[in-house]
């Protein structure tokens, strides 16, 4: 951000990140109001940015935004003034809570009145490099796929269920193979026919002849049906290398916005597709 955004924009601003915020607050918002008068024990006053809301309890509370969008920081003047306005709309049946936005930051003394009097004083503008120093960035994963090959399976059948057994060949994950009743569970035909004949990853094996001989013969199931005793397999078998697949996970161009606690450290990064994540410092 070349130059701070005018009043309005900057407003508008922290009116939707508030409403952001607010999906992921865990309460039941009432009300987000942008350039609202609230009157007050000794006057009626503007505020920026109102958020209304009911807690876990059921207890109302209200938090009001004064966004000021500066070239140079905030000082304690403002402070004060922001201040006198929070002190003037309180209300036991439902406590306020200040909170200044603002572009650049707050000057010691500002710092101090947010401190003494329970006000929260954030930044909000886009981030810099400064911020993203030894932090991790990104994460950029390369994914290299080999698919298995498994074609012109063959059967030599000794026993068929011509009920159970398909007339033409099922999807290849229908089919196991139990070698001997001692197994517990079939073995899925595909493990038979692949193990030991694929290549190391990065080095696909070419499709070749395979056989698997029974003896005595193995039940072959359909579904989970027995359909048939078998004395041996036959199949062209390998593996072909797909293109690799690189994920990118995160980076700094995607950040939009950063939101800082002036007094505690904490932040939020905001990204262009409205994710949120934070951060203790």
């Amino acid at each position: 951000m070349t130059q701070p955004l005018d009043s309005a924009e900057y407003e508008r601003l922290v009116e939707n990140l508030v409403g952001q915020l607010a999906l992921r607050a865990g309460v039941r918002s009432e009300r987000i109001v942008r350039d609202v008068h609230v009157p007050g024990r000794s006057t009626t006053n503007q505020i920026d940015v109102l958020w209304d809301f009911m807690d876990a309890q059921g207890q109302p509370h209200r938090v009001v935004f004064e966004a000021r969008s500066y070239r140079k920081r905030v000082d304690q003047g403002k402070l004060h003034a922001f201040r006198s306005v929070v002190d003037d709309i309180q209300d036991a049946a439902r406590p306020v809570t200040g909170v200044m936005v603002t572009t650049i930051g707050y000057q010691r003394g500002a710092k101090a009145i947010a401190s003494t009097y329970g006000l929260v004083v954030l930044e909000l503008r886009a981030p810099t490099d400064a911020d993203f120093r030894n932090r991790l960035g990104k994460i950029v994963v390369t994914v290299g796929v080999q698919t298995p090959i498994i074609d012109d399976v063959m059967f030599e059948a000794v026993e068929v269920d011509e009920e159970s057994f398909p007339a033409g060949l099922e999807e290849l994950g229908a089919l196991a193979i139990r070698v001997t009743e001692d197994d517990p569970d079939p073995e899925s035909l595909e493990h038979v026919l692949c193990h030991g004949e694929l290549g190391e990853l990065g080095n696909p094996r070419p499709v070749h002849h395979v056989r698997r001989d029974f003896n005595p013969p193995a039940a072959l199931f359909v579904r989970g049906r027995k359909a048939a005793l078998v004395q041996a397999v036959t199949a062209q078998v390998g593996d072909v290398q797909a293109p690799p697949v690189t994920v990118t996970i995160g980076g700094a161009e995607t950040i939009a916005w950063l939101l800082r606690d002036s007094l505690g450290e904490a932040r939020a990064w905001i990204a262009d597709d409205r994710q949120i994540w934070t951060t203790n410092s």
